[in-house]
């Protein structure tokens, strides 16, 4: 299935279920875990979650990138960093449900690993990511 096949909302209900499992993953690792490489995996999730979330709102409603350096750096703490991921996703969840999911379509930008894509690749992106955030957490878990 391509990106263009899967809508706005069965790319959100995919984006919720990687979070999900992001948020078991991180609640599932002893303190010790968390506070080695845990805290170091969920950081880069949640700032990736909140630098993507922030460029799809900007193009699925304007056509245009956000200036650089946009994004808030995440919080400190396992509950702070996954709620400010859950913020990041609902308010993107409630600009691109606004959105036109045919408009803006020509404005692209690189992924390092799936090359060019659209905001609705992208928004799509965010659920591979949290699937392998949520594998790289459960990775570390030894109990």
């Amino acid at each position: 299935m391509r990106d263009e096949d899967v809508s706005v909302e069965e790319a959100i209900a995919r984006i919720d279920e990687a979070q999900e499992r992001v948020a078991a993953a991180a609640r599932a690792l002893s303190e010790d875990e968390f506070a080695g490489s845990g805290q170091v995996v969920l950081r880069e999730h949640a700032e990736l979650v909140q630098r993507v979330a922030q460029q799809v709102l900007y193009v699925a409603l304007s056509g245009e990138l956000p200036p650089d350096g946009g994004a808030p750096e995440p919080p400190h703490g396992r509950e702070a960093m996954l709620s400010s991921v859950r913020e990041a996703l609902d308010s993107l969840y409630v600009h691109v449900r606004e959105a036109d999911p045919e408009g803006f379509l020509d404005c692209t930008w690189r992924h390092p690993q799936m090359g060019e894509m659209d905001w609705r690749g992208w928004l799509l992106s965010l659920a591979d990511d949290g699937d392998r955030c949520a594998d790289a957490l459960g990775g570390l878990n030894r109990g």
